[in-house]
C-alpha cells in the first residue's frame, strides 16, 4: 500500500499542476475577454458621442 502510495504521489502533484495552470489559462482568458469587450463598449460610445458633436456642429 505505502509503495502504490508513493508511485502515485508524482501523479497526483502532476495533475494538480495541470488543473491550476489549466485554471489560470482560463481566467487570464475570461480576463481578457472581459477587457475586450469593455473597450469595444467604449470605441463604440465615443464613436457615437464624436458622431453627435459633428452633427451639433454642422446644425449651427
Amino acid at each position: 500500500m505505502v509503495k502504490s502510495a508513493r508511485a502515485a504521489a508524482p501523479w497526483v502533484v502532476g495533475a494538480a499542476v495541470v488543473i491550476v495552470l489549466v485554471y489560470a489559462g482560463y481566467k487570464a482568458y475570461e480576463q481578457y475577454q472581459e477587457d475586450k469587450n469593455r473597450q469595444e463598449k467604449e470605441n463604440d460610445f465615443k464613436i457615437k458621442v464624436e458622431a453627435l458633436l459633428s452633427r451639433l456642429d454642422s446644425i449651427r
